[in-house]
């Protein structure tokens, strides 16, 4: 979810989609671009429960695998959440950034300094990401951020509607994030693994989509 992890609380039922309660609204704290032309800028973010920015040391690893990849010029977020790791691509060079965030005032906080930052490098939308990649892009996408909130479901489902809907080009990064190694177990053929690390309880992989791997049909 783009460096805004939202994890579920007691009940089971989580934080993903939902308004921040009335006594948090409006309250935000600052989160820093760790490299890049916006190194050291900061973005503001929402103060909301559970929603969890990923750390500098996993953002840190992460652009440090992208390093040396050429080619990364249009990115898709597809679990915005604060829109950090978005905001760090364009930083690194990412031309064009989309990011889809279903909660409207995360997405409202990230258009505004989406407008400050990179302005006419970033388009946001609000929608159920599940549901937005059932269309067909007019163009694939060269980079794609999963980082969904935990124990939802929902990474498995947004790959395969990635890979089977021409949202990905042959050879495009795909970062995933998630709660356990075994929730990657899911994921289509067409990724192919080729870097895995973990901070405390979060593990997270950069994969390489390869169309060739499987016959890919539509998804819906």
């Amino acid at each position: 979810m783009g460096a805004g992890r939202r994890v579920t609380g007691g009940s089971g039922k989580g934080q993903y989609g939902r308004p921040a309660p009335q006594s948090v609204r409006g309250a935000s704290h600052e989160i820093r671009i760790i490299g890049g032309s916006l190194r050291g800028r900061k973005i503001r973010v929402l103060s909301a429960p559970g929603l969890r920015p990923t750390t500098d040391r996993i953002r840190e690893t992460v652009f440090n695998w992208l390093m040396f990849r050429e080619g990364l010029e249009r990115s898709v977020d597809v679990f915005a959440g604060t829109g950090a790791m978005s905001f760090e691509a364009v930083s690194r060079g990412v031309s064009s950034a989309l990011m889809i965030e279903k909660n409207p005032a995360n997405a409202r906080m990230i258009r505004e300094e989406a407008l400050k930052l990179i302005p006419g490098k970033a388009e946001v939308v609000t929608a159920d990401a599940l549901v937005y990649l059932r269309q067909r892009p007019g163009k694939p996408y060269d980079l794609a951020f999963l980082d969904p909130p935990f124990e939802c479901g929902l990474l498995a489902p947004a790959a395969k509607l990635l890979a089977g809907n021409g949202w990905l080009r042959d050879g495009a990064l795909v970062y995933a994030e998630a709660e356990s190694p075994e929730v990657f177990e899911d994921l289509p053929g067409s990724y192919a693994m080729l870097k895995e690390s973990h901070a405390g309880q979060v593990s997270y992989r950069l994969y390489e989509f390869r169309s060739a791997a499987e016959g890919e049909t539509q998804a819906s």
